[in-house]
């Protein structure tokens, strides 16, 4: 066997969000690898000098999976070094302990059946840890560098590179989050492999996503709304729109303008609400079922606002939900209609109606709050968001801007502003991408112009 050469290629600068370092480049004659050295500060001739030793994880340093902890550790060894600052991040290219990625996809199979992390590695034919250190020893010799504090829960590691020359001052832990995904896997590492890894179920928490902040965020909004003791139920007001603030590209089409994740989120706030209330419009030309299904929560109560009845007895919101539907209706709705559909098991409350022949909001609101229901989320369509808001009751805002241009439907219709009168806003905005699309939200603005 030949004996391990390393040689140094090339250095460049390479400024980054944990600070400023030089990447070396390193070949051996034992494989075909770009093996890497990150350096902070001057570290020749140094004693202690803090190191991270990191082999390549492809799937969570690239990827971001979340099924390990490697990508965590590397940005923190990164930023633990640029505090000190001196050190060095070594990366070598050992994917999957040392198995390879094609490999370790084989283990995660296995993993995904019930099996460990070590006995998925057993048996494929492989060890546990096939990792080698000598690399890493001949980078440190390279810089001169005298003896390390060496960032790892792997007691392996230490002595890997001790066996190979290198005097270990300390080993200082480096604990990423333990959560629901990657407790198994970190769980085995310190029973099996003896890692120094702290876990217990206070440790335990589940990663937050963009769409979970978002709905945490929103939730906490709702929640102070709620203790304001509105005497009404607190009003959300969430729609998607394309650039050019159309709704659909028609009148009497649907357009589908939300990506996957935002219909997630949708289905998410909609889980946060006890009603969820949309327009006969809306009823008609899309047909919802106005239900949490891309979520997991409680479907909300539908209130079909609907002056004239015209919605049908087998409009799917009427069929397909675990919590009787409430149509709101003026006090001129067809009696006859009427009774049929309370026969369904729907809840008719009647309004006065408002100059133009359609639903008090005020008045409805009320009602709606005397029937228990504190907080409803409002969908549309057009009519009923401009309805809403120029009735200045609508207390949080949720947009989905989608980047189409669609000319059509505007999701918004004159308020009939002139002079000194309400203009409605958002305060306290906030906003993430998601996907393709932009979601704005925060608290309904009461300004004046």
């Amino acid at each position: 066997m030949n004996k391990l050469e390393i040689t140094h290629h090339i250095q460049a600068r390479i400024p980054n969000e944990e600070g400023e370092f030089i990447l070396h480049l390193f070949r051996t004659n034992i494989d075909s690898n770009d093996h890497l050295a990150l350096v902070s500060g001057d570290i020749a001739q140094k004693n202690n000098v803090l190191t991270r030793v990191h082999s390549e994880c492809f799937t969570g340093d690239v990827l971001g999976s979340h099924r390990c902890d490697c990508n965590a550790q590397l940005h923190m060894g990164m930023d633990e070094i640029s505090k000190r600052g001196d050190g060095i991040l070594i990366y070598l290219r050992q994917e999957g302990r040392g198995i390879g990625l094609l490999n370790k996809l084989k283990t995660y199979e296995l993993q995904d059946k019930g099996h460990d992390t070590v006995d998925a590695n057993l048996m494929i034919g492989r060890e546990a840890d096939e990792r080698s250190y000598e690399i890493a020893a001949q980078i440190l010799k390279y810089f001169s560098v005298q003896s390390i504090e060496l960032l790892t829960n792997n007691p392996s590691k230490v002595s890997g590179l001790e066996d190979e020359g290198i005097s270990v001052s300390s080993r200082i832990d480096i604990h990423a989050p333990v959560t629901e995904i990657n407790y198994s896997y970190l769980k085995t590492k310190m029973e099996r492999m003896e890692h120094f890894i702290p876990i217990s179920e206070p440790f335990l928490q589940k990663p937050q996503s963009e769409i979970e902040r978002i709905l945490e965020d929103f939730s906490g909004l709702l929640t102070k709304k709620l203790n304001e003791r509105l005497n009404r139920p607190a009003v959300s007001l969430s729609f998607a729109q394309s650039l050019d603030g159309s709704i659909a590209s028609e009148n009497g089409t649907t357009t589908l303008i939300s990506g996957r994740r935002s219909l997630k989120l949708t289905h998410g706030l909609r889980a946060l609400h006890q009603g969820i209330l949309v327009g006969i419009g809306t009823v008609l030309i899309d047909d919802p079922q106005l239900t949490v299904r891309l979520k997991d929560g409680e479907n909300p109560v539908p209130i079909i606002l609907d002056s004239q009845l015209r919605i049908s007895a087998d409009a799917r919101v009427l069929n397909q939900t675990d919590a009787d539907p409430i149509i709101i209706t003026t006090k001129d709705a067809n009696p006859a209609k009427i009774q049929k559909l309370e026969s369904k098991g729907v809840r008719i409350v009647q309004t006065s109606a408002n100059g133009s022949g359609r639903i008090n909001i005020e008045e409805m609101l009320q009602k709606i709050f005397e029937m228990d229901i504190i907080s409803i989320m409002v969908e549309g369509g057009s009519e009923i968001i401009t309805s809403f808001l120029q009735s200045q009751f609508v207390d949080l805002l949720l947009l989905t801007i989608s980047p189409d241009f669609l000319g059509g439907v505007r999701s918004v219709r004159s308020l009939g502003q002139s002079g000194k009168q309400f203009i409605p806003g958002v305060v306290d905005l906030k906003q993430q991408q998601l996907g393709k699309d932009i979601i704005v939200w925060g608290k309904a603005g009461r300004s004046k112009s």
